[in-house]
């Protein structure tokens, strides 16, 4: 994601960590450029060291029936 910061002519990236093309929760970087293309600065946190399972615990059908509402519960 770019940001633009007119106040200190400079753009802000944000730039998330993905495990699998799965967003690693906490894995963003902030990198800050001026408009003429020079890093200002990078933080973050990088996540290592992810091991999951990535097989599915339940089928889509019983996801859904997990998740459902009863009827006129908001």
């Amino acid at each position: 994601v770019k940001v633009d910061d007119e106040r200190n002519e400079s753009c802000v990236y944000f730039l998330q960590q993905l495990y699998n093309e799965i967003p690693v929760d906490g894995g963003i970087f902030r990198v800050v450029v001026t408009k003429d293309g020079k890093t200002i600065s990078v933080s973050g946190t990088y996540r290592d060291g992810i091991e999951v399972d990535q097989k599915p615990q339940m089928t889509s059908e019983e996801a859904e029936k997990a998740l459902a509402l009863p009827s006129g519960t908001y």
